[in-house]
């Protein structure tokens, strides 16, 4: 037997494996070859470094690539959403029984002392329990005109663009000659949380209409461009206690808090935030 008909008998038997995964905004199940040895590795590997937030942009490039290389249907990311994403690789996770890394917490509350591992059989049954969010809409005036805004979960492709974007930002940062070494390291220690909370949001809303009348192809104006069009809208109705990213920010952060956060003691779970907080497990 030489190596092309021992790879064709693997391949055969690689078939025989085949998982399906149901996607919730695609509503059918996609179906997904067994990972390889190498391709294990690489999400082993990713998955103990998602909290460096090292490279990101291309973890997450690999991630989807692994997607793409292991589907029997080619995805559209442009379709799907971050939940859906992160319930394929969770599947994915499981169904080829790779490890999740283990935290050890001591609350200096409530004294407990414990070992905390993302239980994903259950993380990924509260994933398909959210189904399809249906968009919702924020309204409010500003200078007499009527503005409507819809808002719904963002697309794996548009998640990818402001990751894009945010790399696109450190880079011009990390190459200023205007500003010395400390002062670029301050700023991109603290550029994740700034864009998260200031810039991130835009990436769910997906029309805006002006006295009922729709801007065309909004969805197709760059980051950049969608954040400059936002900035002369009054401060508040975005930024504001009520305002719109606040209204984004609750709403999706009260679905992960139920996926991620089981603790009674509010202590425990803030610790766990920590390590696995909205933003980090995004990276995922």
């Amino acid at each position: 037997m030489d190596i092309n008909q021992a790879k064709e008998i693997l391949a055969k038997n690689n078939g025989a494996h085949i998982n399906k995964i149901f996607v919730p905004s695609l509503k059918e199940d996609i179906s997904f070859l067994p990972l390889t040895i190498g391709q294990k590795k690489t999400i082993a590997k990713i998955i103990i470094q998602n909290n460096t937030k090292n490279e990101d942009i291309d973890s997450y490039n690999i991630l989807l690539a692994v997607i793409n290389s292991l589907s029997q249907n080619k995805i559209d990311f442009s379709k799907i959403t971050e939940f859906d994403r992160i319930l394929i690789i969770t599947e994915i996770i499981q169904n080829n029984f790779l490890d999740t890394p283990t935290y050890n917490i001591k609350c200096g509350q409530c004294k407990n002392e414990y070992t905390h591992k993302l239980d994903l059989n259950n993380f990924s049954k509260g994933l398909k329990e959210i189904k399809v969010i249906n968009t919702e809409e924020y309204n409010f005036v500003d200078n007499d005109n009527n503005i409507k805004i819809e808002y719904n979960l963002p697309s794996v492709e548009d998640i990818l663009k402001y990751k894009v974007y945010l790399n696109d930002r450190k880079s011009i940062i990390k190459a200023s000659v205007e500003i010395t070494d400390e002062q670029k390291e301050n700023i991109l220690k603290n550029i994740d949380d700034y864009s998260f909370n200031n810039e991130y949001p835009v990436m769910f809303i997906k029309k805006v209409f002006i006295n009922d009348d729709e801007i065309e192809k909004f969805n197709e104006l760059s980051i950049k461009e969608k954040l400059e069009f936002f900035d002369v809208f009054d401060y508040n109705a975005f930024f504001g206690e009520k305002g719109i990213f606040s209204m984004i920010s609750i709403k999706y952060e009260n679905i992960t808090d139920k996926l991620l956060y089981d603790y009674n003691c509010p202590f425990c779970k803030n610790i766990i935030k920590e390590i696995l907080d909205y933003k980090s497990f995004f990276y995922f």
